[in-house]
């Protein structure tokens, strides 16, 4: 009986011992929404991070002030497209409006 007793209690303790490695300190996964925010660039940050908090925006550089003269684009349409760092002077809605008034071969810009 004795050795049934100790062959239990061996059991047990090796059972919780076993328990207690696996699962402690029990660690949560934390899941977030699929929001997103959108930039000032134009581009998109998501939600990590264990208190699912939107990632930092990028820095945006600063704009390169145009020439005192503004110059005609050299195409008919200037690509706008948000998602790089830096912001192009070209698509600064002041030119946009004199390109429109003063370029007769430009059309607008693409996004």
């Amino acid at each position: 009986m004795n050795k049934n007793l100790l062959i239990l209690l061996i059991i047990i303790i090796s059972a919780s011992v076993m328990y207690f490695i696996s699962g402690y300190p029990k660690t949560e996964t934390v899941i977030c929404t699929q929001e997103a925010l959108i930039c000032p660039d134009g581009t998109a940050v998501g939600r990590s991070g264990p208190k699912c908090a939107f990632a930092p925006c990028p820095i945006i550089k600063q704009i390169t002030t145009p020439s005192s003269t503004p110059q005609c684009p050299k195409t008919e349409w200037v690509d706008c497209m948000p998602g790089s760092n830096k912001i192009k002077s070209e698509c600064d809605p002041q030119y946009l409006k004199w390109a429109k008034e003063n370029c007769p071969n430009f059309k607008g810009e693409t996004y």
